[in-house]
């Protein structure tokens, strides 16, 4: 068992660090609690660890080896909008837990994060929470609803809808990066802000 949930760790690690392209984690995490047989708690909490750590590293990667690669223009609007949700918790966490328990891919949301700068605790936080209660609720469903993973591939055609969700990744960046969010938000600018205090 040490073997396999190594395994596991490092393929949902992998499929979590990568920005796009990758099947939703929750058909991995079935498809070793399918297969080997493993305890639900251990599954969800080996799944939840590697898509942790996963997310972890994609938002660095963004931070520090896609950032300095982006239009100067690009990269200033994720820095204020970083800069405006560090200062508004009120909105940054219903709005991180929402995205935490939503149905959707979070690699946009660890690529802005990553670009924003934002601090990842509050983040990481809710997400663990978002994927504990979706990775044991979709294990258990596939344990008492589906005698084969090659079902859920036929038949949500996963191939398609891993697709879709890597171009809305994609294009979600590309959206944020694009709007002058100091127009738009009207915040003070960091400078500003240190001034005050």
């Amino acid at each position: 068992m040490p073997t396999t949930l190594l395994i596991f760790f490092i393929v949902v690690f992998a499929i979590n660090a990568f920005p796009a392209f990758m099947p939703p984690t929750w058909t991995v995490v079935s498809f070793f609690y399918l297969t080997y047989h493993l305890p639900l708690p251990i599954t969800v909490a080996v799944g939840v660890a590697g898509s942790t750590f996963g997310r972890i590293a994609l938002a660095l990667i963004s931070r520090y080896w896609l950032g300095p690669f982006l239009p100067k223009k690009f990269y200033a609007n994720y820095a204020y909008l970083g800069h405006y949700l560090e200062h508004n918790q009120k909105i940054t966490i219903p709005l991180v837990l929402g995205y935490a328990f939503a149905p959707i891919s979070s690699n946009a949301l660890f690529i802005m994060a990553g670009l924003s700068n934002v601090r990842l605790d509050v983040l990481i936080l809710a997400f663990i929470i978002g994927k504990t209660v979706s990775y044991s609720f979709w294990t258990t469903a596939t344990y008492h609803f589906v005698s084969s993973l090659d079902i859920i591939f036929k038949a949500h055609g996963l191939a398609g809808k891993s697709l879709f969700a890597s171009l809305f990744t994609i294009a979600a960046v590309v959206v944020v990066g694009k709007i002058n969010w100091p127009a738009l938000l009207k915040f003070p600018p960091p400078h500003k802000t240190k001034q005050t205090r």
